[in-house]
């Protein structure tokens, strides 16, 4: 994961997307832009996240593992989409 600073690209973001009318109070404070390499993980199966993540662009991968150790793909996530809502919820 990598920080990306222009605060005019966050703000072009949030003029595209207007996620930031679902909240009842000013969030660019709150909001960061990053950049996951491929192979990075977002959120880690079994984790509390500290964080929700609003995907702009790309694609990311939701998996589950199962007891036996297996992994499944359950399916692609492609932006413009929220990842950890219900994690966030479910804390």
């Amino acid at each position: 994961m990598k920080q990306i600073c222009p605060a005019s690209l966050l703000q072009d973001y949030l003029d595209r997307y207007s996620f930031d009318s679902l909240y009842g109070f000013d969030i660019r404070p709150y909001t960061s832009l990053v950049r996951f390499d491929p192979e990075d993980v977002i959120l880690q199966e079994g984790s509390e996240p500290d964080q929700l993540y609003f995907l702009v662009s790309g694609r990311a991968k939701l998996y589950i593992t199962h007891k036996s150790g297996a992994v499944t793909l359950i399916n692609f996530l492609e932006g413009p989409c929220f990842i950890g809502e219900m994690e966030l919820v479910n804390t």
